[in-house]
């Protein structure tokens, strides 16, 4: 996988061939969710727009309960 470029929060994204691949470290911990129901692992905060792909923007979270 090439050098992944920061998206957000624990969030890297880098191409695997031709490829989009995402890198997040599933053992961090960014705090509780608004509601307090889970816990935040990583984040874009929203859409993030995805480096060298201008139409492309993503939104992801990843929680654990």
């Amino acid at each position: 996988m090439a050098a992944g470029t920061k998206i957000g929060r624990n969030v890297s994204v880098g191409t695997l061939g031709e490829l989009l691949a995402f890198t997040v470290d599933p053992n961090e911990d960014l705090g509780p969710s608004k509601t307090g129901k889970s816990n935040i692992v990583a984040s874009t905060g929203g859409f993030a727009e995805v480096p060298g792909y201008p139409n492309l923007r993503v939104n992801l979270t990843i929680i654990r309960r």
